[in-house]
């Protein structure tokens, strides 16, 4: 998984050799022959790992020893200098007592560097203006540097209140603001935004699951979540108002049991209520005309294994993104890819439906990943990576493996498997989190994301290099699906 600065740092090596000695610098590494490498302003200590050879020789980083393993690799935790003229790191690799190699690589800091500012979208002009969301996948954020917020769909349209640093400044409603980025949106020159209006909505049912419908006079902000118990889905519409006369419900449906709603400040809330929970995903379409709502159930004549369920896998990285990369050279792309052929196999034993996102080293962009497993209806989608760490962060107190979720839906699949990798492979536990990244994100199946173990430590990048553990890693992850799909029912 890429980590800040190690995403762009980990892709090449620095090599400098003198007596056939040889040092390979793997982070950090300079970007161009006329750039310095750029650390944060706060950081006091980093990281430096790569390998040396010959593997017996004695390796010295500013002035200190740094151990090396059997096969060089070497993984390094210092001070950075921040003195004027010492802005070095000075490698040094001594064979039978002689200096045999050298490498000094120089780098700064953020505040050195001069910032290009964004310029204003028409200064000129006057607000509030109407702006509208052209592209799939948008996001605001809380504030400019904050958190991603909500994820408008295309075609909505949005009152800017002002623009700086390259956001616009959004109402929401009630009160509620935000902010969305210039490259996500068009000024329509509009400066009247006209009120919204939910309508009458009808549901119908089927085998796979219960629909909604609803009229939507335009289109608008919205976030979604699933109650603690997993039996309510609350959708909440920023800014509308409600003009609900009549719902009609579908007899056939033994699963969805209301629909309610509430006038807020913000906008209009709506709950879907189930008589079991809403384990499956749902998805949320929001359209000029239109609101429309699909949850996805089980079916009553659904066998409880993996028989039959189809998951989707998805081998991070790809083609010229490497993700991170071990001191040995190891990059995790090729390793994401050796586990998703393995773990194909050991799920497939078990009779399960397995598509990839990629088979080949080929490059794919985060929403390619996800519209795959969209159009294969998946049960569940696991994402598959190796982990990195951010500068700053010392490597020696963060080992093993970690699995990331994103909504609430998708905690119990990510806590079975986490737990199983655990137990088969016997690394340390790195945590389960909630972490907004754009794989775990969607609503229509389960999704979850596995950092198999740390590729920068020289140890567990040895361990990724072995089929062995690779498949002791999905033997966790097919037992932790076995519990998922054989308890979800219960």
């Amino acid at each position: 998984m890429k980590k800040l600065l190690l995403s762009a740092a980990l892709c090449l090596v620095w090599t400098v050799s003198a007596l056939c000695a040889e040092i390979v610098l793997v982070y950090p590494r300079v970007p161009s022959d006329t750039e310095l490498f750029v650390y944060p302003d706060d950081l006091d200590s980093s990281f430096v790992l790569g390998h040396v050879s010959p593997q017996e020789g004695r390796l010295f980083i500013n002035g200190q020893p740094v151990p090396c393993t059997p096969k060089g690799a070497f993984l390094a935790w210092l001070p950075i200098e921040k003195r004027d003229g010492a802005r070095n790191w000075v490698l040094s690799l001594f064979v039978n007592g002689e200096a045999s190699a050298a490498l000094s690589v120089p780098y700064t800091f953020a505040s050195d560097v001069p910032e290009s500012a964004a310029p204003d979208i028409q200064p000129s002009a006057s607000f509030p203006q109407v702006i509208r969301v052209d592209v799939s996948n948008a996001h605001t954020r809380t504030t400019i540097g904050g958190s991603y917020h909500i994820f408008p769909d295309a075609g909505c349209r949005l009152r800017a209140l002002g623009h700086r640093q390259g956001f616009f400044e959004v109402e929401l409603g009630g009160g509620l603001t935000g902010v969305i980025e210039d490259r996500f949106v068009t000024m329509l020159g509009d400066t009247f935004l006209p009120d919204a209006y939910l309508g009458d909505g009808s549901c119908d049912t089927d085998d796979q699951s219960s629909r909604s419908r609803f009229s939507l006079s335009r289109a608008v902000p919205w976030s979604a979540d699933l109650s603690a118990d997993g039996k309510s889905l609350r959708v909440m519409l920023y800014g509308v108002k409600a003009a609900i006369d009549r719902i009609r419900y579908d007899s056939a449906d033994d699963f969805l049991t209301d629909v309610a709603w509430e006038q807020l400040p913000a906008g209009l809330a709506l709950s879907w209520y189930c008589r079991a929970p809403i384990t499956r995903g749902y998805e949320v379409t929001c359209r000029d005309g239109e609101l429309q709502v699909r949850i996805r159930k089980i079916s009553s004549s659904e066998n409880r294994s993996l028989r039959g369920k189809r998951i989707v896998l998805d081998p991070g990285h790809g083609g010229e993104q490497d993700g991170a990369i071990g001191p040995l050279g190891t990059r995790e792309k090729t390793v994401n890819l050796e586990w998703a052929r393995l773990l194909t196999q050991v799920l497939r034993d078990r009779g399960a439906i397995v598509e990839v996102t990629r088979d080949a080293d080929i490059e794919l962009d985060l929403y390619e990943r996800i519209d795959c497993a969209r159009l294969q209806q998946a049960d569940c989608f696991i994402s598959l990576h190796c982990n990195a760490l951010p500068d700053g962060v010392n490597p020696f107190l963060r080992h093993g493996t970690g699995t990331y979720y994103y909504r609430s839906g998708s905690r119990t699949l990510a806590g079975m498997i986490h737990t199983e990798i655990l137990r088969e492979s016997g690394l340390r536990d790195d945590g389960l989190w909630a972490a907004n990244l754009a794989v775990v994100r969607p609503t229509m199946f389960p999704a979850v994301l596995i950092e198999a173990a740390y590729i920068i430590d020289p140890a567990e990048e040895e361990l990724l290099q072995d089929e062995s553990f690779l498949l002791r890693l999905s033997k966790g992850v097919e037992r932790g699906l076995r519990r998922y799909f054989r308890e979800e029912s219960e």
